[in-house]
């Protein structure tokens, strides 16, 4: 009863933006961690969930050249910014009085939290807040049926387990993304996905799709064109604009009849995914190291352009996660994780699915993750808490092997143990001097060569990219499997909307 005052906030679950208005008054409620995204022109002073149906209403757009440098490098985008100058992402710290008579609240932080003693009751609260999440959508998937996506990874195992736990084995459908080679025999991709399915007793559903490579050049500019609509024309990493499985039509093919969907999102709050071992980072080395360099090596063409970048970046991290010293503790890096990788990358994926299907995200309820917060000194050096949840949940689950090479009931290997003491104790500008630099030769990533001489359309958005004269080495980020597709992904872009009447030439 929003009126009245009287709604359990402790309750609010799922990525939302409500809207109420009274004839007199609008308000918008967001989501906790502002998942959902709502887009602001300055200009015109219109507002949208869609930031290619702002684009469409009209004049000359400008490209904002610090956040396609953000994006390239990142893989991530931090509000207020887009790519075009003129419009905004709506955020807590972004300028939301725009609108006469218009509000923009935010869901309160939930209290209902409690410090662990111990591991055990840790998992048992974790555990607790999951299942609590879980059965938000218990009701709805005994008439809709579920659709979760299985991996050899943690997250989606963990899904599965909690789904199971409270809802009927036959009402969920597992699948895993197959590639489909021409002339070559099919096989699935992900054996580890097929022993998943068969340990409850369900047989993995097959989602093929066409390798890229294997696409004619019509093809692959229809898929291109279909995720680009179906992601709103929004560039980050992990979504491939040349992939099928990015696409409305592949995406209805696996769900079929069943109108809900399982998003892994926020599962590194489970694990210490940061490999972080120490009480705390400098600042620099977080900033610097572990968000770019740690992945690309060194791009920039000048000292003072990578300067001058990672001074903003510093300042718009500092200020979404509130960090006022030189220092970085492990609840800052999952802060970063839940306040800014999941609204600004991660939560990407769900909007653009939650187009075509309900798409829910336990692990990104707001009661999970400021639990998760207090669980941190447990989480150890590697994923032996998540592996944990797991045999608490599921042992059937458990007794499968994951792509860690170990078993969720497997005590923890040595190497995934100490593997983060020896990359902390090394120097970042030696790691990345003599082991990342050297895997960021230009020109040495085969797929993208292939990928480049085979379609032309390829050439053209790279190349759009490097008409932008950014002050990094595109070629260097072409060389990592993560970071070339982003270029790809922001040259269609820049290509779309400069073939548009209403968007400046570049």
């Amino acid at each position: 009863d929003y009126l009245n005052n009287c709604i359990d906030w402790n309750s609010a679950s799922g990525t939302y933006a409500i809207l109420i208005w009274d004839d007199f008054e609008i308000e918008i409620i967001l989501d906790t961690f502002v998942v959902q995204s709502l887009f602001v022109d300055l200009r015109n002073k219109t507002m949208s969930s869609s930031f290619l149906g702002i684009l469409d209403t009209g004049g000359q757009f400008t490209i904002n050249r610090d956040a396609a440098l953000e994006v390239l490098l990142t893989g991530s985008l931090i509000g207020p910014d887009t790519l075009v100058n003129e419009i905004i992402r709506l955020e807590k710290d972004g300028d939301i009085d725009i609108f006469d008579n218009l509000k923009i609240l935010f869901s309160f932080e939930p209290t209902d939290v409690i410090s662990p003693r111990s591991k055990e009751e840790a998992i048992t609260l974790i555990l607790g807040k999951l299942k609590n999440a879980i059965s938000y959508i218990e009701g709805i998937a005994k008439y809709t049926g579920l659709v979760t996506g299985i991996t050899g990874g943690l997250d989606s195992r963990l899904l599965l387990a909690l789904a199971i736990d409270k809802i009927d084995i036959d009402k969920v459908e597992v699948y895993t993304n197959c590639r489909d080679l021409v002339g070559k025999a099919r096989v699935i991709d992900e054996p580890i996905a097929e022993k998943v399915a068969n340990a409850v007793g369900r047989k993995l559903k097959p989602a093929w799709m066409v390798h890229p490579l294997d696409l004619t050049e019509e093809k692959f500019s229809k898929v291109s064109h279909d995720s680009f609509l179906l992601f709103d024309g929004q560039v980050r990493m992990h979504v491939q604009f040349f992939e099928e499985y990015n696409n409305a039509d592949f995406k209805r093919k696996v769900h079929k009849d069943y109108s809900l969907g399982l998003s892994g999102i926020g599962g590194e709050l489970f694990r210490n995914h940061d490999g972080m071992v120490s009480s705390y980072w400098t600042k620099d080395r977080f900033i610097k190291y572990y968000i770019v360099k740690n992945f690309l090596g060194d791009c920039f063409l000048t000292k003072p352009d990578e300067q001058s970048f990672f001074n903003k970046l510093d300042f718009k991290i500092s200020n979404k996660l509130e960090i006022n010293s030189n220092k970085v503790c492990h609840k800052d890096l999952k802060k970063f994780y839940n306040f800014i990788l999941v609204p600004h990358r991660l939560g990407i994926r769900n909007n653009a699915e939650n187009r075509l299907f309900h798409f829910y995200s336990p692990f990104i309820d707001p009661s999970t993750v400021y639990q998760g917060f207090q669980n941190i000194e447990y989480l150890e050096s590697s994923i032996s808490f998540e592996k944990d949840l797991i045999c608490n949940l599921n042992q059937n689950l458990a007794d499968v092997e994951l792509d860690y090479g170990i078993k969720p009931s497997d005590k923890v290997s040595a190497s995934l143990r100490f593997k983060p003491y020896i990359k902390n104790l090394i120097p970042q500008k030696l790691y990345v001097k003599f082991r990342i630099n050297k895997l960021r030769v230009p020109y040495t990533y085969k797929f993208e060569r292939d990928m480049e001489s085979k379609f032309v359309l390829f050439q053209v958005a790279i190349n759009h990219v490097k008409k932008l004269n950014l002050p990094i080495n595109i070629d260097v980020l072409l060389s990592s499997p993560d970071s070339m597709p982003i270029v790809y992904n922001l040259g269609y872009f820049l290509m779309r909307l400069e073939r548009s009447n209403y968007f400046e030439k570049l």
